[in-house]
This record gives C-alpha cells, structure tokens and sequence, in this order.
C-alpha cells in the first residue's frame, strides 16, 4: 500500500514537472523567437513597406511656405523675420481610408531664420499628410526681376523610423538627386533616424531666354509662365548613352491620359511588349504628356515617381504625377523650349554672388570642370559690369564648392563695399588668383586688420 502511494506521488510530480518543464521551454522558445523577428525581420518588413507606399509618409511642416519666404511679393529672403506661426488644424492623411482627414490641433511653431537656411523649432517636427496638401511643395517666383537666384534657402528635417530619400524627395517637391547630392553621407535607404537633413531649395537660375529651360545636370524644368511667374519642377532624364538631346525645340501638342506608342528600339529590348500601351495605371507616360517637335522626345508624368531625379528614362523627361498636371495646364502650343547642359551656375541675389555646381552628364566633362567655371564666374562678373561696381571673391571657398558638388548655392563673391567690408570677415581674402575679363576689376584685401587695398587687373 505505501509502495503504491510512494508510486502515485511519483507520478504526479513527474506529470507536474513535465507540465512546468513544457509551460518554460515554450516560453523562452516564443520569447527567443520574438526577439529574432525584432531583430531581423521586422527592419526589412518596415523596408518593404516603405518601398510598396504603405507606411505613413512624414511632412508638412508648420508655416504657410508663401508667408514665410515672402515669394508672393517678390521679397528677398533676407528680409524674413522670426516670428510664431499658429497651427489650429492639419491635414493629415489616413492611407486605410485613403483621403486627408482634419486633426485639430493647436500648435505655436517657432520660425526663424538663420545664415545657413530655415529652421522650425519644435520637437514634433512634422506630420504625415498628402503629397498635394504639402504647402511648399510647389512654390513660384516672379522672374521679371534683376535676381537670378530664387528660393529662401535650405530647410532642416528631422528623420524619423522608415524614412527613406527618395519618399522624402517627393514630398518635399525635389528631385532624390538634390537631396542625396545635399547630404552625402546619409544612406539613401535607411536613413539614421534622428539625423538632420538639408532641404534645398535655392537656386541659381540657367541663363536662357526661352519660355520653358531643361537644365539636364540639374534635372530641373523651369517655366517662365505667361503672368510673370516662374514655376520649377524636379525631371527624371535618360540613362547614359540614352541621354536627352540637347537644343532648341518646341510644344508642338500635349496630350490628357494619353497612349503609348512603344519605339521599336524599345520593343527590341522587351519583345514582349505590345505596339501600343492604351491609357491607364500601366501607362509609363502617366495622365498627361507634353509633345515636343524632336521626334520621340516629350515630358510626361509616370507611373514609378521613384525615377524623378535620376537617369532612368530612354531620353524622355518624367514629372512627378502631382507636378505633370500644373505643367500640362500651364504650357501652350509653340512654347519654347531650350534643353541645356549647365553643371555649373553662377547669379546674383544682391549684392552677393552665388555659385551652385552639379555633376557632370559624363565622364569625359570632368576634365574641363574648372574651364566650366572660369566662364561661367567671368559671364557673372559681366552682367555686373554695367553697374560699375567692383567684387570680391573667396577663391577658397569656390575651390571647395566645386570639389564638393552638392548642388547646394554657395555664397563667392560680394559686391565691394570698403566701409563695410570688415563684416565679411577674414574668408574674403584670396592668396591664389584666376583671370577675369581686362575690363573688370577686382579689389584685394592687404590683410585683416587694414582697409588698404590693391585694384588688379586680371583674366579669366
């Protein structure tokens, strides 16, 4: 009888074993294998669904860009004042409903600006809203005036978790070439959140009189519109050795929803594509196209906005999808349109001298960047001339924008003004020289602490 009680005991306590054994080995087996999906699966699903568009995408920051810059009146940047910016209510979109819904919310932002660009200081930094509800995404400036530089400067993005550039890109209205050039040592991909991006949004504007300018290094379209205003958009171009003809050309039609006539140079790559792409969400052309009169040359929305900003097309200029439709109304029959090659920009805004550099098209153009920016610096100084004033310019400082090739406008030379030329600070003096045009002149600094100065007359 006790044999059998010692017996039953036995049993139980194994079965309460077994049961406690098998409870803890499943629980540290689940706790293990969640711990393995945090750290390897879930940063590569966050990945995915950036690239499918299914995450939320982050922006919209506080102020009314027009109230802030002061385009509306044609005002120099300069001129912004710090001030609060009260938020009462933002767009912010919901994707499962997939349409913007109003938050209120009540918010004062602190906008200031700086030397170095503009800056929103607040630490919920922005909200997730619609590509189209973005107030600075599609800014226009007036171009009957005597400044060929436009834009307030760079803004500052704090990057949050699932980011990635080429999101970022398209809601801010810029190319993914102008925000990977502006901050080269971010990863494109996953981005370190926390880490401040540079937004750029001045620049210098490609010297032509036509009414439509395709500047090809800097993919940007610019389009003198017929009120006085100028709008400017981020292109993708084609891949190299399928790269957009340069010259003069016109709108000779445009064209809502249109179908795709497929080239047979095209239809030899992928034989398996058909002789005509009828209109729809497969359509590479997108809802709209605008005809040129180079024979299988046009600028159209797409269906993958991922390539505005870089070389992926067969020589066709791509839009983002929000940005064909403005362009589409705005463009007319016989509009002209000048495709440049200019990597290197020179301008003014003021007094001052501004300098923006872009990669070359090609290998072999590197060679002859710095004949790029002797022209290009001596045309400036030219267009100066008539006023009959006198510059100073940091060869330094240009040697290290062109070494640099961010994309970014960079101060280099500032009209000569003696009495308050000690404000530029020391960085306006030069040690080595390059040639201007004989007819200009450029006054040289002896030292720091003196207001003695030199007149050389040198060549470019």
């Amino acid at each position: 009888m006790r044999a059998e009680v010692r017996w039953r005991r036995l049993e139980e306590s194994r079965a309460d074993f077994g049961f406690f054994f098998h409870f803890f080995s499943k629980a540290i087996a689940m706790r293990l294998l969640y711990k393995w999906l945090l750290s390897e699966i879930c940063p590569y699903a966050c990945l995915l669904l950036t690239l499918m568009n299914v995450s939320f995408s982050p922006a919209a920051f506080a102020a009314d860009w027009q109230d802030v810059t002061g385009a509306s009146g044609g005002k120099s940047p300069d001129a912004v004042q710090p001030y609060a910016v009260p938020m009462d209510a933002e767009k912010v979109i919901d994707r499962k409903r997939e349409e913007p819904v109003t938050v209120s919310r009540s918010v004062n932002r602190q906008v200031t600006r700086g030397e170095e660009g503009l800056h929103l200081q607040r630490e919920e930094l922005l909200s997730t809203v619609s590509y189209g509800e973005v107030p600075w995404r599609r800014r226009w400036y007036p171009y009957a005036v005597a400044d060929e530089v436009i834009g307030p400067g760079e803004l500052r993005y704090l990057v949050h978790s699932s980011d990635t550039l080429i999101e970022l890109a398209r809601i801010f209205g810029i190319g993914f070439n102008e925000l990977r050039d502006a901050n080269p040592d971010v990863n494109v991909w996953v981005p370190e959140v926390g880490t401040v991006l540079k937004v750029p949004y001045r620049r210098v504007l490609p010297q032509s009189s036509a009414r439509i300018i395709v500047n090809l290094p800097e993919m940007r379209v610019y389009h003198k519109r017929r009120d006085g205003w100028l709008d400017t958009y981020p292109i993708g171009i084609g891949k190299e050795g399928l790269l957009t003809p340069k010259g003069v050309t016109q709108v000779t039609r445009k064209a809502a929803y249109p179908s795709w006539y497929v080239p047979e140079s095209i239809r030899k790559e992928r034989p398996s594509m058909p002789r005509v792409v009828p209109s729809g969400p497969d359509n590479p052309l997108g809802t709209h196209a605008v005809y040129l009169s180079i024979p299988g040359y046009l600028m159209h929305g797409t269906q993958k906005p991922y390539g505005v900003g870089r070389r992926v097309s067969h020589g066709c200029m791509r839009l983002y999808p929000e940005d064909i439709v403005r362009f589409y109304e705005e463009v007319a029959v016989n509009d002209t349109v000048e495709i440049l090659n200019q990597p290197i920009k020179a301008g003014w805004l003021g007094d001052q001298l501004y300098l923006q550099v872009h990669d070359v098209l090609s290998y072999k153009e590197r060679s002859s960047v710095k004949n790029m920016v002797s022209k290009v610096v001596s045309q400036a100084l030219l267009r100066r001339a008539a006023v009959d004033d006198e510059v100073v310019i940091d060869w330094k400082l240009l040697q290290q924008t062109i070494e640099q090739v961010k994309g970014l406008p960079q101060v280099i030379g500032r009209v000569w003004h003696p009495p308050a030329f000690e404000h530029f600070g020391a960085g306006w003096a030069w040690e080595s020289r390059i040639q201007i045009p004989a007819k200009y002149k450029i006054k040289k600094p002896l030292a720091e602490t003196t207001q003695e100065t030199v007149s050389e007359d040198v060549a470019l």
